[in-house]
């Protein structure tokens, strides 16, 4: 089988690869699934639906009521066309400065859905719809009737993480339906320019838990939120890594770095703190255990499901193994 190129990938019990495959040469769209130990494969359901992607185990799209007027004219437009012959590409189109002109615009790094956009403005409704590449079943959907939060999902925590500005009708809904963050909105005094952060169980749409983010009135703002078990990472515009604990709704540790991976088994936080280098942090007191330096950037990395490894790819292609039970038992 020839591919063009994947847009997201999957492995499932290390033996079958569900990836979605781009149209190529009049195929359209869809998934497939690749035997490697037994040079197999083929395509699966083509993908139709607009702004939909795959993050790893999950098919994930945002629908806004912007795509389903699109959609119901291109139905219209295509019967139309099916009636009388004609072809609707060649007729003159007047741009519909609600729908053409409005279109959200989304953002993703590193294969999380990061940002979600609209001319600078939060949506105000919408719908999250997540499928089982694996399976192709839907696994949940949910309804957003204030404004649709930033989010990103993390396939190999089976967690997404959702974040309002506290200001908006979606938080205060969400903060006024819990007595334990009403408190602690009030202990923080929170105001215009903090966050609410709300961890949702990937494979059904169940909260797991919310924080409180106090930025100090505005004075940075988010980049990226990734839960793993209790801890829940935030990476903010101030190269810093802000790690909060769910169950207590607090944060733990601050640490310098761009981005941070989380190993739940063995309570460690690999960050990436300048280029090439990865510094290892006990989670149970905050310490600093190790670091390792490497001869080219990181491209990816990623703790075993596990527990038990580190792997690491540098820009040249190159990997490496790390045992990450020797960080644990490594003298602090």
């Amino acid at each position: 089988m020839y591919l063009a190129g994947i847009r997201g990938s999957h492995f499932e019990n290390e033996n079958r690869l569900f990836a979605d495959a781009p149209k190529l040469e009049g195929q359209p769209r869809s998934m497939i699934m690749l035997m490697p130990t037994e040079k197999a494969g083929g395509r699966l359901e083509p993908i139709e639906t607009r702004n939909t992607k795959q993050l790893g185990r999950y098919l994930v799209r945002f629908r806004s009521k912007q795509d389903d007027r699109i959609e119901k004219r291109e139905q219209e437009e295509k019967a139309k066309q099916g009636k009388d012959g004609t072809s609707a590409s060649s007729e003159a189109k007047e741009p519909d400065s609600d729908i053409e002109k409005r279109l959200p615009t989304f953002s993703f790094t590193n294969g999380f859905l990061t940002g979600l956009d609209l001319e600078g403005r939060l949506l105000n409704d919408g719908s999250l719809e997540v499928a089982d590449v694996v399976s192709g079943k839907s696994l949940w959907a949910k309804n957003f009737d204030n404004e649709v939060p930033k989010y990103s999902f993390s396939s190999e925590n089976e967690t997404v993480s959702m974040y309002w500005p506290i200001s908006t009708k979606a938080a205060k809904a969400i903060i006024e339906a819990s007595p334990s963050l009403q408190e602690k909105a009030k202990a923080l005094k929170a105001k215009v320019g903090d966050y609410l952060v709300q961890v949702l169980d990937a494979n059904n749409g169940m909260p797991k838990g919310s924080v409180l983010i106090e930025t100090g009135e505005g004075s940075f703002s988010i980049d990226k939120v990734v839960s793993a078990g209790d801890w829940v990472s935030v990476i903010d515009s101030e190269n810093r890594i802000l790690i909060y604990s769910l169950s207590r709704n607090e944060i733990a540790w601050r640490f310098f770095g761009s981005n941070a991976n989380i190993d739940t088994v063995n309570q460690l936080a690999f960050v990436e703190n300048f280029v090439g280098q990865l510094s290892v942090f006990d989670l149970t007191n905050g310490s600093k255990v190790d670091e390792l330096q490497f001869p080219r950037p990181l491209t990816h990395v990623k703790v075993s499901s596990n527990g038990k490894k580190l792997f690491v790819l540098t820009n040249d292609q190159k990997y490496y193994l790390f045992d990450c039970m020797a960080f644990k038992k490594k003298p602090t």
